[in-house]
């Protein structure tokens, strides 16, 4: 059985089904056709072209122009472009702080109301910033990475070397 292509007189393309090749010629006759870029597809008019990106973004239509990634809503979208400006619109009530994020500002807050919800890995103590625990850690390792530059003394934390450094300042 010997298989008929059929060419398209404009393009070249070839098409081995009949059915594509007359669907094809229409991209011909648009006058300002809109291409995808995703796949090349070729459409007459925006709307279409928007309705069928939905199938590259899966579902994820809104983009961000700065970094390029996409979000399945508007809101998701204004929310992550916070990042990218300078737009801090959660202040502290308690200190002069702002945050991009609500969850942010809340997690600070824990700070002025000494709430400590996350449990430490490491030992009894609870933390306020789930993110605490790998710094609380470090006191029960015997590890003291700083060390004081004038009496050679090691500590665990950066804070603890810097009260310490207060005694050589007097």
């Amino acid at each position: 059985m010997v298989s008929q292509t059929f060419s398209c007189f404009e393009c070249k393309k070839q098409y081995k089904y009949k059915s594509n090749y007359q669907k094809h010629k229409k991209i011909h006759k648009i006058k300002n056709p809109v291409p995808c870029l995703d796949c090349g597809r070729v459409f007459s008019q925006l709307t279409a072209l928007k309705i069928h990106q939905r199938i590259h973004t899966k579902g994820k239509s809104f983009t961000c122009h700065n970094c390029g990634q996409r979000f399945s809503s508007s809101s998701d979208l204004q929310k992550h472009q916070r990042l990218h400006t300078t737009q801090k619109p959660f202040p502290c009530s308690q200190c002069d702080k702002a945050f991009s994020h609500s969850s942010t500002l809340k997690t600070h807050q824990r700070i002025h109301t000494e709430e400590t919800p996350f449990p430490s890995r490491s030992c009894r103590n609870s933390l306020s910033d789930p993110s605490d625990d790998k710094k609380q850690q470090q006191p029960h390792s015997k590890e003291k990475p700083h060390t004081c530059d004038q009496c050679k003394r090691n500590f665990a934390n950066l804070a603890a070397l810097k009260s310490h450094m207060r005694i050589h300042n007097d």
